[in-house]
């Protein structure tokens, strides 16, 4: 029996869950790629990579889910029968658990890499940086227990549904009897355990475990590292300040020791003039040239050429003040095109921008992780702990196609969240793209100038 998708259920399972699928199965890949480079070697590279895994793993579940779907499955739980009973037993029993075991366990990593970078911005000022990169190998350790984590905690769910065969009625043509072709047709039927009381506290260890602790934990954890992100930019800016503070210091007294350096040149130099001065003056006083004399002792030289010869000596006061100038033009330059740096919240705009930009990942981290998981852990709930009112909701396989297309976005955007954003991992990818780019179309170029030769 075939279930006949509406149009909005046909839109949803059939073009919008493949087409986020893909783009994230493609997104995760190329990650997976670019991080084999062997200058992504740290720790928190190990963890993109592991979940780039757990990512591509729900993605390639929610592809099946969306074949079986269109065949007519995951939509109503009455009247579903086949003939094979792998595929009911696949489809009802081990798909849903296997889908959810890689949607808990990338969110668990998820989890492990935001503790992680939150205990490296908490203690950046107290330990090396280097010590980090040392506990790569713990990585693969903390993702797999992640993994088994995550798979113990979705074991129950095995449980859920048994497989049994049709009965009478829903047989084409109807049997007369149950015990009459029992291989020939098979479906499902919730289990009984589903009805104690262990199912539903297993229910809710569930729902706070696998659902609610790591949501509040990324939410509180992104939020509080913003708040530490924006106390080590005012350290780093007191730090810078008081930096700045000291060089400007330094620099003045420099200027302050070549200012009296070269006083004591220059008045050394004035010395020496002066001295100089004072002997010539003497020496021209008492020195008699026969001829340059008259007869009563005065000189033979009037009174204007005397007075030219005197303008034009230069004076020893004008050359101290002129190289008085010159010293105070050197020692006190001035500041000539600078321009102060406008400022956004109290700091330069570069260094804002960067805050700014960090702040605003952290907080679309915590934001979407919560939009988008919110509406899975309802249903979820509901379909674990009240079983009965879940049926009885008539748009409930609706909201779980929107809860299941925004889980799909969810582990699609991880990988332009954690990845592209890392400048060096974005110019890796970007590189190889153009490289996968240039490869094809120089293989089309080939096969059609090899058709053309074949053709002619």
């Amino acid at each position: 029996m075939f279930y006949q998708l509406s149009e909005e259920y046909f839109w949803n399972y059939c073009v919008v869950l493949p087409i986020i699928s893909a783009i994230g199965i493609i997104g995760n890949t190329v990650n997976l790629i670019v991080l084999q480079r062997g200058n992504f070697k740290g720790f928190m590279f190990t963890y993109m990579q592991l979940l780039s895994l757990t990512d591509i793993g729900y993605l390639l579940f929610t592809v099946q889910a969306c074949i079986f779907t269109d065949l007519g499955y995951f939509i109503s739980k009455d009247g579903i029968t086949s003939s094979s009973y792998a595929l009911i037993f696949y489809v009802w029993v081990c798909l849903t658990p296997l889908w959810n075991t890689f949607g808990s366990g990338s969110d668990l990593v998820v989890v492990c890499m935001t503790i992680s970078r939150f205990r490296i911005l908490r203690d950046i000022d107290k330990i090396n940086l280097c010590e980090w990169s040392r506990k790569k190998y713990h990585v693969k350790q903390v993702v797999t227990g992640c993994l088994v984590l995550s798979f113990l905690l979705h074991l129950p769910y095995f449980f859920q549904v048994n497989v049994i065969p049709c009965p009478p009625e829903e047989e084409d043509p109807p049997r007369q009897t149950l015990e009459d072709h029992q291989d020939e047709c098979w479906t499902h039927a919730t289990s009984d355990i589903t009805q104690s009381l262990l199912w539903a506290i297993y229910g809710y260890v569930y729902l706070v475990i696998i659902k609610l602790c790591p949501l509040l934990l990324i939410f509180s954890l992104n939020i509080a590292m913003v708040f530490k992100l924006r106390k080590v930019w005012k350290q780093r800016r007191k730090l810078q300040a008081r930096t700045r503070r000291r060089e400007e210091e330094r620099k003045r007294l420099q200027l302050e020791r070549e200012k009296r350096r070269r006083v004591e040149e220059r008045g050394a130099e004035i010395s020496i003039v002066t001295t100089t001065a004072r002997q010539m003056m003497s020496i021209s006083n008492t020195l008699t040239v026969p001829g340059l004399v008259s007869c009563d002792g005065t000189s033979p030289m009037n009174s204007e050429e005397e007075s030219g010869i005197t303008s034009r000596r230069p004076s020893l006061m004008s050359t101290m003040d002129n190289s008085s100038s010159r010293f105070s033009k050197e020692a006190n330059p001035k500041n000539k095109g600078k321009k102060k740096k406008i400022a956004l919240f109290g700091m330069p705009s570069k260094e804002s921008r960067k805050e700014l930009k960090m702040s605003i990942l952290l907080i679309v981290m915590a934001v979407s992780h919560g939009i988008l998981t919110t509406p899975g852990n309802i249903s979820y709930f509901f379909y674990t702990n009240l079983p009965d009112q879940w049926e009885q909701f008539e748009d409930r396989s609706l909201f779980k196609s929107i809860a299941n297309s925004l889980n799909a976005l969810k582990y699609s955007k991880n990988f332009f969240l954690y990845c592209i954003t890392n400048p060096d991992i974005r110019k890796a990818t970007i590189d190889l793209l153009r490289t996968c780019f240039e490869y094809f179309q120089c293989r089309g170029k080939t096969a059609i100038i090899s058709g053309r030769s074949v053709t002619g």
